[in-house]
């Protein structure tokens, strides 16, 4: 029967709670487990269908599990017997965290992993009036509603004490930590009902709530640490999962088992328990989230690679049917690698973060070492961290130069100092297992969460890309930061006149007249109108100093500026002109991120400077100087297209 059920279970995707037609079952009383095909009888094919399974499957999933229930409406729920308070703080051995944000006590009702994200799963610790349908009409058998009080281990539930709120925070992060990979808000901030229930298919904004507290009703009639319906994470009703462990670990390692039930995920135990308690021991031990992980240190997302599983459910699978997971905030090439800029030259330390969201996922950085030491330093939550990460060291070849052992989720990573000659340098971090997941360790699969990281190395004070970096000078490094003398203004010019604005232009014509409308035509005519009569150009003009908006050999900024100087950016250029007041609020050529995550926002030309290398990402092209034809270098980009054609400094083609 056991093989039976893991060929079963190993298909098995259970479908929406509500998905297909109707059905209405009033049974004498609620069963569990193998008493569940007894009490159906007949309408077992109904319920079967209703969670998207066949018969045998259902079968499967009820003699393998005594805490799986029908109630007497014929509906799925997972009242938890094997989770119950157990405290267990992970272990510090090797452990040295970096900074971190930082959880103040009086924050733990302001806390978002991912604010701004459609989904959410709402930690609810300050007591609520539950009047579900499923909980009341279906559990209990009753009507009404009932009052679940809040949060409280001190005997005062009016006031939330100093540990409480750590305990809240403490558990908010842990369950941040398991769902960090997908595109959801766990919060402790109330979103208000319509942010937790689907009402069709146009809403996208919808969740699930966490009850945590002695909601007695309930906790009474379940005898569990925590009981949820299965599949009700995108119902149209808000039908909350429940809590009742008050321990700051084993109240998150339930949170994210009930989060998980709502989900429609199934317990991992083997063929004589229902829960798997893990395997390994000291900071590599490992336990499932869907079975019991209060005995071990790195407990994690499953897929049944384990000894003896009595289920192969695919829970990141499940999971991302529900929760898209969010997208990568780094480069997973040395091509698309996010570049560590420092604020000075010389010996520096360079702080960046990130979340490995899948299996064996590497997130890649750049710096460009002066020579010298390089080393780095990793770590992850600094509560139940998830993920195991390892840094790499790779040379501009792609080769790598040296990697960074595997040591435990809790440990973190460590690049041990070295010497290496002065160039490009790449660093990769990658989710990481240990061990055999049968029996001592884990495989990347649930290698899963947040880290943080420190990078060290010696800065170069003059580093030749084209770009001048913050820690660049004129004198220091006049090959990217060249001398740009002032534009020149003809005689008379009228004050406030728009720099390169054609001698003899009438005061009040406006900048930024339409490309292609002829030199001299007023603004509005169509550009197919000919050109009216150039103004007389002042004494001294070369001849050539035609207004063509071509900087010609002969001509130079000093003499002609009208073709020879830009002053405006032109959106649409695939560069970004700062220096001309382009950025990435008014000109999609400036890369930048408005939302989300605030330390992933940026804004190209508007406080984040060229020198960043997400601003020249991707091939992009960032300036902080304005393109002085005439200076001997060609700004690609700019003085080598038809907009801004500079001949002298760039050539004819």
């Amino acid at each position: 029967m056991i093989s039976t059920c893991r060929l079963l279970l190993c298909t098995m995707l259970v479908a929406a709670a509500h998905a297909g037609r109707p059905f209405e079952i009033d049974l004498p009383h609620q069963a569990r487990g193998k008493a569940i095909g007894a009490a159906l009888g007949a309408r077992m094919g109904e319920v079967a269908s209703e969670y998207g399974m066949s018969v045998a499957e259902l079968n499967a999933v009820i003699n393998m599990d005594n805490d799986i229930w029908v109630d007497k409406k014929g509906k799925l729920f997972y009242a938890c017997e094997g989770l119950h308070d157990h405290e267990v703080e992970n272990s510090t051995v090797g452990r040295s965290l970096l900074a971190q944000p930082s959880f103040a006590n009086g924050n733990a009702f302001n806390l978002h992993s991912r604010p701004g994200a459609a989904l959410v799963v709402y930690l609810d610790f300050t007591g609520i009036v539950v009047d579900s349908p499923l909980w009341i009409g279906n559990f209990l058998g009753t009507t009404g509603s009932i009052t679940c009080p809040p949060y409280d281990i001190d005997g005062n539930p009016g006031v939330f004490s100093t540990t409480e709120r750590d305990r809240i925070i403490k558990i908010w992060q842990a369950v941040a930590e398991d769902f960090a990979p997908w595109d959801v808000d766990v919060t402790t901030v109330d979103p208000g009902i319509e942010a937790l229930r689907k009402t069709g298919s146009a809403d996208k904004n919808y969740g699930t709530r966490v009850i945590f507290g002695a909601c007695a009703e309930i906790k009474n009639k379940c005898g569990c640490g925590g009981v949820a319906y299965l599949n009700t994470f995108s119902s149209d009703v808000d039908h909350p999962v429940f809590v009742f462990i008050t321990d700051a670990s084993g109240a998150a390692e339930a949170a994210s088992h009930e989060v998980g039930h709502a989900l429609g995920l199934s317990h991992d135990g083997t063929s004589t328990v229902g829960y798997y308690a893990g395997h390994g021991s000291g900071n590599n031990g490992w336990a499932p989230i869907m079975g019991v992980g209060y005995y071990k240190t790195v407990v994690q997302w499953s897929k049944g690679e384990y000894l003896d599983a009595n289920q192969f459910q695919n829970d990141i699978v499940k999971i991302t049917s529900y929760i898209p997971l969010r997208p990568n905030d780094h480069g997973s090439s040395p091509a698309t690698a996010t570049s560590l800029f420092p604020t000075s030259a010389g010996s520096v330390s360079v702080s960046t973060e990130g979340v490995i969201s899948t299996a064996g996922q590497s997130d890649y950085f750049t710096i460009e070492h002066a020579g010298g030491a390089i080393s780095a330093r990793l770590t992850g939550d600094s509560y139940k961290p998830s993920v195991n990460a390892q840094i790499q060291l790779w040379d501009g070849t792609g080769t790598i130069v040296t990697s960074a052992p595997v040591l435990s989720p809790i440990q973190g990573s460590i690049l041990q100092a070295s010497d290496h000659s002065a160039g490009i340098y790449y660093l990769s971090v990658t989710g990481v297992g240990f061990g055999n997941p049968l029996n001592t360790g884990y495989s990347t699969y649930g290698s899963l969460g947040q880290y943080w990281m420190d990078v060290n190395y010696m800065a170069a004070g003059c580093i030749i890309n084209g770009l001048c970096e913050s820690f660049e000078d004129q004198l220091s490094c006049p090959q990217d930061c060249p001398f740009s003398p002032p534009p020149w203004t003809p005689p008379g010019t009228p004050p406030g006149t728009p720099l390169g604005t054609p001698p003899g232009t009438p005061p009040g014509t406006p900048p930024g007249t339409p490309p292609g409308t002829p030199p001299n035509n007023p603004p509005g005519i169509p550009p197919s109108t000919p050109p009216a009569t150039p103004p007389s150009p002042p004494p001294g003009t070369p001849p050539s100093c035609n207004f063509n908006n071509i900087c010609e050999l002969e001509e130079t900024a000093a003499l002609c500026p009208s073709d020879c100087v830009v002053s405006n950016y032109i959106v649409g250029d695939a560069v970004c002109s700062t220096a001309l007041g382009e950025n990435c609020g008014n000109s999609n050529d400036c890369a930048g991120i408005s939302n989300g995550k605030p330390s992933n926002r940026y804004c190209c030309g508007s406080g984040t400077p060229c020198s960043n290398g997400r601003c020249t990402a991707n091939g992009r092209k960032c300036y902080t100087t304005t393109p002085y034809c005439g200076d001997g270098t060609c700004m690609f980009g700019i003085e080598d297209t038809a907009n801004h054609r500079c001949v002298v400094d760039c050539g004819s083609k």
